[in-house]
């Protein structure tokens, strides 16, 4: 099965940014298989824009989990979940990490920070303020949709098959944001978003 897109059927929560985690954060077992996630909206990517709008007080954590089947788990062979994100995110499936991107090694809590970005993904080459992309960007030309480009990360997390069980299955993903810009000139945006969510396999390999 190829372009499974994690999409309608994705259960989406969020936390605050601030000073503080202002929102509470899901229990423990969030990311585990039995966790009822029920009572979390169903929503589809982009959120929060697919650019970053120029919020100085975003969103600091992003929680999905996303539901498939798998007929026989020895048959599956290249199992691989491709994201477009802002920030950085940490990937569980059936509640055990098997990767993460854009983020530190070693051990991380809630309020760690994803990878930072490179101050042309906040100014202009000429150190000014890149407009408000809100959704998606306004008309510009190539040189500024560049600025825009980089705060897009492509992440491929290849999935190991004896994570899998027979049945459903659930992948739990945390996102993190990037640390707010601090220099002169531009302006703080949304660090954290998925653009694009995917699961593929090979061919033959039983997944739904």
């Amino acid at each position: 099965v190829r372009g499974v897109e994690l999409v309608d059927k994705t259960a989406v929560r969020w936390v605050r940014a601030g000073d503080e985690l202002t929102s509470p954060m899901p229990d423990e077992n969030w990311t585990s298989l039995e966790y009822d996630d029920s009572g979390w909206p169903r929503k589809a990517p982009p959120f929060f824009g697919e650019y970053g709008p120029a919020w100085r007080a975003g969103a600091s954590l992003y929680c999905y989990r996303a539901k498939f089947a798998v007929i026989d788990p020895v048959r599956v062979r290249g199992l691989r979940l491709s994201l477009t994100l802002r920030g950085g995110a940490v990937v569980f499936v059936n509640g055990k990490e098997v990767g993460r991107a854009y983020m530190p090694k070693g051990d991380i809590d809630l309020t760690t920070y994803a990878d930072g970005y490179p101050r042309e993904a906040y100014v202009t080459r000429d150190g000014g303020k890149l407009p408000n992309p809100g959704g998606k960007p306004p008309t510009v030309t190539n040189d500024l949709m560049h600025h825009f480009q980089l705060r897009l990360r492509p992440v491929k997390i290849e999935i190991p098959s004896d994570v899998l069980q027979k049945g459903t299955n659930i992948i739990a993903v945390r996102m993190h944001r990037a640390e707010p810009f601090e220099g002169e000139g531009g302006e703080s945006w949304n660090t954290v978003g998925m653009v694009s969510a995917e699961l593929s396999a090979r061919s033959g390999s039983a997944i739904q």
